[in-house]
């Protein structure tokens, strides 16, 4: 089972606060609900009620240890549901989660799906493959897919921290279905583990050229992307950041964002108190969740991470307005 009732209630105050103090951007109430080998669902009809939207899970299966769940939505209701088991795997719901079809093969090996539906309904779901990032698109509503490769990508360098980080893709479509990607990776040595990024015009045949979105001259390490592409076309990336800890150890946030999606600008600090990784006295630096995240609003950057100022591990929010530096 998940959240019990007051901690959900507890959740939805904190997201009306926040929502309170926003103009251009709402956050949505969501929560991940179990169908239970009983066919019943694990919350009830009231506590659902209470929510924006619901993902419903099929769970004639346990979860296993270490696996990742990730779920999209196609603009006519279909859900699709990606999991990794040493490889990634996808059941879809054309009925809102009431019943779900046989089990796929997306990828005979793979990890940290990142799945995007376009405005044709074609689904790509990014993933890590044998020492790259790849892409498995469906056209045929998740029956089938064709993968190619994005980008190699290098293992993460060694770090003086020692929470769990690792190369995963981020990604996001735009309404004319370019597709864009994000990753941390390793491949400059001497200068830390970096932020890379690519894009596709074609439905994700061709690639560019990965470039480098951190423009620190440093060696410290960025990890952690997230990206998230606005109405207007514009590809926003945030990441966590060590550029202005001397021992590579204590974090902020920065984000850049492309108007074109192409063309980034400057990067911008986004906290205003850098994070110690060790200040959570449960976990000591060890666990700091494994993504932050991002969204685009109409006139703001709204950007989402785990903060450790109060000394212990809390989700923090900052809204970045758009101007020509970002």
């Amino acid at each position: 089972g998940g959240l019990k009732r007051d901690a959900l209630v507890a959740q939805q105050a904190e997201i009306d606060e926040l929502n309170s103090k926003m103009t251009d951007f709402r956050i949505l109430k969501g929560v991940e609900a179990d169908i239970l080998a009983d066919g019943h669902i694990d919350y009830g009809d009231e506590t659902l009620d209470s929510f924006d939207y619901v993902n419903i899970m099929h769970a004639e299966k346990p979860k296993k240890e270490g696996t990742d769940r990730s779920k999209e939505v196609d603009g006519n209701g279909k859900l699709y549901l990606y999991w990794q088991n040493g490889g990634i795997y996808s059941r879809v719901s054309p009925d809102g989660g009431a019943t779900w079809g046989s089990t796929v093969t997306v990828a005979a090996s793979g990890r940290s799906a990142a799945p995007v539906v376009d405005s044709k309904g074609a689904v790509n779901v990014f993933y890590v493959g044998d020492n790259n990032i790849s892409l498995a698109r469906s056209t045929d509503s998740g029956a089938s897919y064709r993968t190619n490769s994005v980008s190699n990508a290098v293992a993460l360098q060694a770090r003086p921290t020692h929470y769990r980080a690792s190369v995963y893709p981020a990604a996001g479509v735009d309404s004319n279905n370019n597709l864009y990607v994000a990753w941390a990776d390793g491949r400059n040595t001497g200068s830390g583990n970096d932020i890379l990024f690519s894009r596709s015009v074609n439905g994700g045949t061709v690639w560019s050229a990965p470039v480098v979105l951190n423009t620190d001259a440093s060696s410290a390490d960025q990890l952690m992307p997230a990206l998230a592409v606005g109405k207007d076309g514009s590809v926003s990336v945030a990441w966590l950041d060590n550029r202005n800890d001397s021992a590579n150890y204590s974090y902020n946030v920065y984000m850049t964002r492309a108007a074109d999606g192409v063309h980034f600008g400057a990067n911008t600090r986004v906290t205003n108190v850098a994070s110690n990784p060790d200040n959570d006295p449960r976990t000591q630096g060890s666990m700091i969740g494994d993504y932050f995240a991002i969204g685009a609003g109409d006139s703001t950057t709204n950007v989402f991470w785990t903060d450790t100022r109060n000394n212990n591990e809390d989700i923090y929010t900052a809204a970045v307005p758009f101007n020509a530096n970002n």
